[in-house]
């Protein structure tokens, strides 16, 4: 049991006239506040570093530094910037009100007052502080929790890719040293092994650099990058994915494209990752297409797929860590629950955004934006879009018309 008595709420008041003083110290004294005077502005910002008051009552009018002066002075101050100013003053016109609050101030009382009417402004303003301080504190153990959480995610996946590797490392030997006529079920025990052991050699690495990019810890190279070029590469690399499962990947551009500033390595990450998700929850038969324009300044790029599209919920959480959605990958295809978060935390480290929604006519889209870069040349013209692709069986597809764009920010 806590029995540690609470701090009194301590109250500087501020006031050149001693009898001023006097009639707020007897009345906030009767209501169980701890008071604290100062008969002049420079001595109030020599008490308020020492004092660490809760709540400050000053005067507005007095000789030297006014209230006014004593707020601004105050708020200037990166230790006492958020301490809860009110001012006293028998000037409280619109003008002399807005004033204070211009000033810094909190509140604003007139004089005449009744103690009654001053007790209960501090009470507020003293609850209002303690109420920020315990926010501020929570948040800042949250924030030393969260980092030692990462520590720890960090420093378990550098210690088991070691023993990884070796696994790996032991199962591609075993299957090169089988011979033809080696029983079938051991072969594909070690297959397993191995095709296993690499998807958590995968997870572990994902996971490194996602834990990277929310510390600041890794750095992006951003240099002109070719956001065209990088779709094209990207779609390529997905060809043979797409053609195990009889899918229609297409690749729709936009003319005059300009080059972005970015990581080249980061946007074919994004890239892989958003068009890899697609593949997944797109059934056999189905199309992925990934289309890539400009708008606003933006260079932006689109997959949309022909899946079961995402719920409410998914939506909420699509984009965090080790997110599940409603859907199941349609061919059991493995997934690490990180690709989507580190398309966030790529794109929105080269100044970017991600989005998400589903399509009209069914299947979700996932897009990504990089800003584009000020230049003097003229804007691009707005042109109609060049379709390339490949179906399922890796042939080349005939261009198809511009659909819509959906846009939604986050």
């Amino acid at each position: 049991m806590d029995t540690t008595t609470p701090a009194k709420t301590v109250v500087l008041v501020v006031d050149d006239l001693a009898d001023s003083r006097f009639l707020m110290r007897c009345s906030l004294l009767a209501n169980g506040y701890e008071v604290v005077e100062a008969a002049s502005g420079s001595e109030a910002l020599d008490l308020v570093m020492t004092v660490n008051p809760d709540v400050m009552v000053m005067d507005v009018c007095m000789p030297g530094m006014s209230g006014y002066d004593v707020c601004r002075a105050i708020r200037a101050r990166a230790e006492t910037c958020k301490l809860p100013l009110i001012l006293v003053s028998a000037v409280a016109d619109r003008s002399a009100v807005a004033l204070g609050f211009a000033s810094g101030a909190v509140d604003f009382l007139s004089k005449p007052f009744r103690a009654e009417e001053l007790c209960a402004r501090v009470a507020v303003h003293a609850e209002l502080n303690r109420a920020r301080r315990l926010l501020e504190e929570s948040h800042a153990r949250l924030a030393e929790l969260n980092r030692e959480k990462d520590l720890m995610f960090g420093m378990a996946a550098h210690d088991l890719r070691g023993p990884i590797a070796v696994i790996m490392g032991f199962a591609e030997n075993a299957l090169g040293l089988m011979r033809g006529g080696e029983s079938r079920p051991e072969r594909q025990a070690l297959e397993v092994i191995l095709r296993e052991s690499e998807h958590m050699e995968h997870f572990l690495g994902t996971l490194l650099d996602l834990n990277a990019l929310e510390r600041g810890g890794q750095r992006l190279k951003l240099r002109e990058t070719d956001i065209e070029s990088a779709a094209r590469s990207a779609v390529e690399r997905a060809e043979p994915a797409a053609a195990r499962k009889s899918l229609a990947l297409r690749l729709v551009l936009a003319q005059g494209l300009h080059v972005v500033r970015a990581d080249a390595s980061g946007v074919r990450r994004i890239l892989d990752n958003l068009i890899s998700n697609a593949l997944k929850f797109t059934p056999s038969g189905g199309r992925v297409t990934v289309r890539v324009s400009e708008h606003e300044r933006e260079a932006q790029c689109v997959v949309s797929d022909s899946g079961p599209g995402l719920t409410g919920e998914d939506m909420e959480q699509v984009f965090t860590r080790f997110a599940r959605l409603s859907a199941k990958p349609t061919a059991g295809e493995k997934s690490t629950g990180l690709g989507l978060a580190i398309c966030r935390a790529l794109a929105e480290g080269m100044g970017g955004r991600v989005w998400c929604g589903n399509n009209p006519e069914g299947g979700a889209f996932f897009g990504f934006a990089i800003p584009v870069p000020p230049c003097d040349a003229p804007e691009a013209s707005v042109s109609p879009f060049v379709g390339l692709g490949v179906d399922g069986s890796g042939h080349s597809v005939s261009p198809f018309p511009h659909l819509l764009a959906h846009r939604t920010r986050t």
